[in-house]
């Protein structure tokens, strides 16, 4: 018999059902593997029967398309289990979040939530330089904020998008920055740096303890 080989989101997916059983309110991030999570939560009658509460708008509209009971994040309820993917794993330690612009409320839910699962494919390990962070900035705050960090020695650039002429602007209405940063050891000391600057409102750096991570395709498992 020909042996289907499953899609790495899809395996993410299949192993993160083993956390949301038993759960009646959910908290979920921003980005394809999610996405595919609420397709397999919809497919296996979970969905409908469980509160949600997401990490940007898009999440909120996928959950909502397939009927699902979508909780608004300024309710301030806690879930009982977060589940989100990341961009890096680097050096197996830090986590790296914020392609989708989503990072303050995906951190914003990380933090409040009961247990935090985060789901990552092999590829996304990252053990050298540079790493790009992604920051959210007040937009007001832009230019200053470019500036002083190039004069710190960062490459920094203003995240733009295909679909409108300027800065992406988040759910929260700020910008983003992403940040090149060449020194890999020291990014949680950064994550505080950072959010010394004024006009800075979260950073994409996701530092320890978190419950569990899990990296299809490899048969580790990693702890912290």
């Amino acid at each position: 018999m020909r042996r289907v080989e499953m899609d790495g989101k899809e395996v993410l997916a299949q192993e993160a059902m083993r956390y949301v059983r038993d759960v009646k309110f959910l908290g979920l991030g921003t980005g394809r593997t999610v996405r595919t999570l609420i397709k397999r939560l919809n497919k296996e009658g979970i969905l409908s029967s469980i509160e949600v509460i997401c990490s940007s708008v898009d999440t909120e509209r996928q959950v909502a398309a397939l009927g699902g009971n979508v909780l608004s994040i300024f309710v301030g309820k806690q879930p009982e289990i977060y589940i989100d993917s990341f961009d890096l794993l680097v050096e197996r330690k830090t986590l790296v979040k914020g392609g989708g612009a989503a990072l303050l409320r995906e951190k914003l839910l990380a933090y409040y939530s009961q247990k935090r699962i985060y789901l990552g494919e092999s590829h996304k390990l990252k053990d050298t330089p540079p790493v790009s962070v992604p920051v959210e900035v007040v937009p007001t705050s832009l230019s200053y904020l470019v500036k002083t960090l190039e004069q710190k020695g960062f490459n920094v650039l203003v995240r733009e998008s295909e679909g409108k002429i300027g800065p992406v602007i988040t759910d929260n209405g700020n910008a983003v920055i992403d940040v090149e940063v060449r020194d890999l050891k020291k990014l949680c000391d950064l994550d505080r740096d950072l959010k010394m600057y004024v006009g800075v409102v979260e950073t994409g750096i996701f530092c320890p303890p978190f419950t569990t991570r899990y990296l299809s395709h490899m048969e580790e498992r990693l702890n912290a």
